[in-house]
């Protein structure tokens, strides 16, 4: 079963995001912060997927995507400029997804992943 990571700002997106993911088949954790985050990557069995939001981008981040570079991660976010997905694909970002999305934006998303 493929795992999931979500941190996100808002409760409700994570909500809608984390039953998503499960209807895919995905085991899923929830965290509140890089730091947690960076524990769970680091044990064994880490996720395979890492949803961020991208108002959490900080050097923080940055270095979490540089060191775990075996991990997909996904940026979730409002931003729709060329310059801004272009800048976190640069940073090894793997997929971007604009709010809003529906359920056939991640399915595409993942797959494209090659999470499903």
């Amino acid at each position: 079963m493929k795992t999931a990571l979500i941190i996100l700002d808002s409760k409700a997106m994570t909500f809608i995001l984390q039953k998503m993911l499960e209807d895919l088949g995905f085991s899923v954790f929830v965290r509140s912060n890089l730091e947690e985050a960076h524990l769970l990557l680091s044990q064994e069995n880490a996720p395979d997927v890492v949803f961020l939001d991208k108002v959490f981008h900080t050097e923080t981040t940055d270095s979490l995507i540089r060191t775990f570079n075996n991990t997909k991660f996904i940026y979730i976010s409002k931003e729709t400029s060329p310059e801004q997905i272009q800048a976190a694909l640069d940073l090894g970002v793997t997929e971007y997804i604009m709010k809003p999305f529906d359920h056939d934006i991640l399915q595409s998303k993942l797959s494209l992943a090659g999470l499903l």
